[in-house]
């Protein structure tokens, strides 16, 4: 059984120091009151990084309580709590993360989405179109399945579990890791560095069951029972060409999360025809012949720009805002099949408009959070 991360000393400054400065160095970070105080403590990025060694090197991370609030997400109305770290332990997950990466980059799937650079919903979304449009047997059927509470769900015993698997020769790491998760209050913490990329680690191992074991025994030869997986953090998507292969293969699936990750798949999914129900994944609904906006997306962003296009017309300046919300919205209609919706409503003309209201404010030292 291969092993990673032999090698990763987390305990050399020398060694965490890039990995700090990415860190303090993050546009979204640099001007925060929290990081400021933390370079002009510690003298910069080695010194941070001398600090977290010393830390290391005596067992006690020595970090302040997570806060805590609760949220709600606009996009689906959901209620989420979200963890508000410290500078100090922002910093030590990217180090967590960045120690890890040579077992990440070789455990993740490559068709696990979100939070992994270059594989958002863009790659998502493409990765849907080439399936659906070049293989229509294989993706005759889907069922389309979501996670329970992920994050809150994963304990750091089954993190601890996979971990003294895959990298039981660095002890120290794996402690690190684990002290950082104990810091949490439940499970992993939504908005955190470290859980976004630990979520896909735990999450690979059922991506690597799916698509590698879960068959049946047919005439004495194994034979698989899905033709195609797609992960999106906690939300699974599997194709058949059988409906009767995929009703057996989510059975199947369900048990390996609950048993094995300690994991459990919300009832409400059931099999769906492609042709007749096109998937909708990542705010993308992809049919056979073209790629529409999720309906309520599209409302929200239909509504956004006509408000917008109204004060143009009026000779006044959009609210920044709707400014931001319409430029949040732009990828949606640039990669699907909109052209027509877009010059009903002056797509062009409301985009510019936008960009230039955000581009003022932030002339004006009022840079957008």
């Amino acid at each position: 059984m291969k092993t990673y991360c032999k090698k990763v000393d987390i305990t050399d400054p020398d060694t965490i120091e890039p990995w700090v400065y990415l860190c303090i160095s993050d546009p979204k970070k640099r001007n925060r009151p929290g990081f400021k105080r933390l370079s002009s403590r510690y003298g910069g990025a080695h010194g941070i990084a001398v600090e977290i060694t010393e830390r290391i090197k005596r067992r006690d991370l020595d970090l302040p309580p997570i806060q805590y609030r609760n949220r709600i997400d606009k996009s689906s109305g959901k209620e989420r709590r979200l963890g508000v770290e410290s500078a100090m332990q922002q910093c030590m997950n990217y180090v967590a993360v960045f120690a890890l990466m040579p077992m990440l980059k070789a455990k993740v799937g490559v068709f696990q989405c979100a939070s992994i650079p270059e594989r958002g919903q863009i790659y998502g979304k493409k990765v849907l179109e080439k399936w659906i449009r070049k293989d229509p047997k294989g993706t005759k059927y889907y069922d389309k399945m979501d996670v329970r509470h992920c994050f809150e769900s994963i304990s750091c015993r089954t993190v601890r579990k996979l971990l003294e698997r895959d990298i039981h020769k660095n002890p120290t790491l794996i402690w690190f890791v684990c002290a950082l998760i104990g810091s949490y209050e439940h499970g992993l913490s939504i908005g955190s560095f470290l859980s976004q990329w630990l979520c896909n680690y735990v999450m690979s191992y059922a991506y690597h069951y799916a698509s590698e074991q879960m068959c049946k025994v047919r005439r004495g030869k194994k034979q698989r029972l899905i033709s195609h997986i797609l992960m999106f953090m906690d939300d699974v998507i599997v194709f058949s060409a059988s409906k009767r292969d995929l009703k057996l293969a989510a059975k199947q699936f369900e048990a390996y999360l609950l048993k094995h990750l300690g994991l459990n798949i919300k009832p409400n999914h059931h099999i769906k025809h492609t042709a007749d129900e096109p998937p909708d994944m990542m705010g993308f609904v992809v049919g056979r012949e073209c790629t529409t906006i999720r309906a309520r997306i599209f409302v929200r962003a239909r509504r956004a720009l006509i408000r917008a296009w109204r004060r143009m017309q009026a000779g006044l300046p959009i609210y920044l805002q709707n400014a931001r919300r319409i430029v949040s919205y732009k990828g949606y209609f640039v990669y699907t099949n909109s052209q027509r919706v877009a010059l009903t409503l002056h797509l062009k003309a409301v985009f510019k408009a936008a960009t230039r209201a955000i581009s003022i404010n932030a002339k004006r030292g009022q840079v957008p959070v």
